[in-house]
């Protein structure tokens, strides 16, 4: 009878934000439809690149719901330098 039907339209931002001055750090748009986990590593890439000063005061990350422990481990140890 029904058939459930799945669609994402407009875009998504990403954002990388500074909890204790709520100012955010980086941002990236994609389509509705593109996960939040892939984009937490090019974010603190991004940010090491671009702004290494505040790059080093990073102490911990966060993610939504969604996020692995696994992709926040990861960035969280790219924001160190430390590989993986």
């Amino acid at each position: 009878m029904w058939e459930k039907v799945v669609k994402w339209f407009g875009y998504k931002i990403h954002l990388l934000v500074d909890t204790k001055y709520e100012m955010p750090l980086g941002y990236r748009v994609t389509r509705a439809s593109v996960s939040d986990s892939p984009q937490l590593l090019p974010l603190v890439g991004d940010l090491r690149e671009k702004h290494p000063q505040i790059h080093k005061d990073i102490e911990n990350l966060s993610g939504i719901r969604g996020m692995t422990v696994k992709t926040i481990a990861a960035g969280f140890m790219m924001s160190m330098g430390l590989s993986r």
